[in-house]
């Protein structure tokens, strides 16, 4: 079990909610948020560990369907159903959601995870959090390409097809996906890969099980802690993304070829990580409808939203963990090994 990881998993979602609460507190109680703009890294942690983990988890005779329909079956139940409770609510209440723009286009390319520009001119889908499944499942796709090739050459046919992807983007004759798949910050992606890569060899396990790797963990943490102080200094994908796949590096080998970390509560709150990350802004926009009229504005108020958003934030996601996630990612591949045999397995 990696447990590392999934600390990781863990740490990197609440990273996201915290600096969202922080922004929701700035928005409606004029608190100042850019001492938490760091927990945006969250995200870029949550890359590099997808990137490390499809090359770790993927047995070598995967098949490019079979691997796509596992990452969709894991990924679209969920999302889309996070996507209609917006939509419910921009029907409900537009203002509670100003930046989603609601049109047949819009709304089949939130659906189905392609880039499309909002009322604010950021390509981002009606669950606006979704904007990095549209990187996943770009990802995901070129993984399932990638799986067409020899085992040795699957992590630089990764590797290329990101970066064909980055390079020739701008000239796709729409505009939002021109702008988004050319964005650096999919090296993340690669930096992701390639830690599972040098992971994955005997060099590295011999090394790796004589030489402690805490140091780069926390050499990871102190890039973090640095990059709190250095908003804006360096391009997203390095004030973020070195630290990130520092952490990732140093937790995976430390799990693989060291004394493994234990399981944890917040380890285990990685399982229910993507609950939270899509999850956390349909809490805090219904909390804070009532909580800000009936309580106002001052420092009390905006301790206690925080912390009773984080704890709502946190319970909903486990029972929908529970409840949704599992057991729609049960059923689905469930009926699609009976549809297709044992290969789907």
């Amino acid at each position: 079990m990696l447990n590392g990881v999934q600390l990781a998993r863990a740490v990197a979602a609440y990273a996201v909610v915290i600096y969202h609460i922080a922004c929701e507190l700035s928005y409606k109680a004029g608190f100042d948020a850019a001492p938490f703009i760091v927990g945006k890294g969250g995200v870029d942690l949550f890359f590099v560990i997808s990137g490390f983990i499809m090359v770790h988890i993927t047995r070598a005779h995967e098949t490019p369907t079979g691997f796509f329909i596992k990452r969709v079956f894991r990924i679209v139940p969920l999302y889309w159903l996070a996507t209609t409770a917006v939509l419910v609510l921009v029907a409900i209440r537009p203002w509670l959601v100003q930046p989603a723009l609601v049109t047949p286009e819009t709304l089949a390319a939130s659906y189905f995870f392609f880039p499309m520009f909002d009322n604010n001119m950021e390509a981002r889908p009606i669950l606006f959090l979704g904007w990095t499944l549209n990187y996943e499942m770009m990802f995901y796709a070129l993984f399932a390409l990638a799986l067409t090739v020899p085992r040795a050459l699957r992590v630089p046919t990764v590797i290329t097809l990101m970066l064909a992807v980055m390079v020739l983007a701008p000239l796709i004759p729409h505009q939002a996906a021109a702008l988004f798949y050319s964005q650096p910050i999919m090296l993340e992606f690669v930096a992701g890969c390639l830690i599972g890569a040098v992971l994955g060899t005997r060099q590295a396990a011999t090394l790796f099980k004589r030489v402690p790797v805490w140091p780069v963990t926390l050499l990871g943490i102190a890039g973090f802690a640095l990059a709190a102080t250095q908003s804006g200094a360096l391009p997203r994908h390095l004030l973020y993304g070195i630290p990130a796949a520092l952490v990732v590096f140093g937790l995976a080998a430390q799990d693989l070829y060291r004394t493994p970390l234990r399981a944890s509560w917040l380890s285990r709150l990685g399982d229910a990580s993507y609950s939270l990350y899509l999850l956390h802004i349909l809490v805090f926009t219904v909390l804070s409808l009532a909580w800000f009229p009936l309580l106002g504005t001052g420092p009390a108020a905006q301790a206690g939203y925080a912390a009773t958003a984080l704890a709502a934030a946190t319970v909903v996601s486990l029972l929908s963990y529970r409840l949704v996630e599992r057991p729609s990612n049960t059923w689905l591949r469930q009926q699609w090994q009976r549809a297709t045999g044992p290969a789907a397995a």
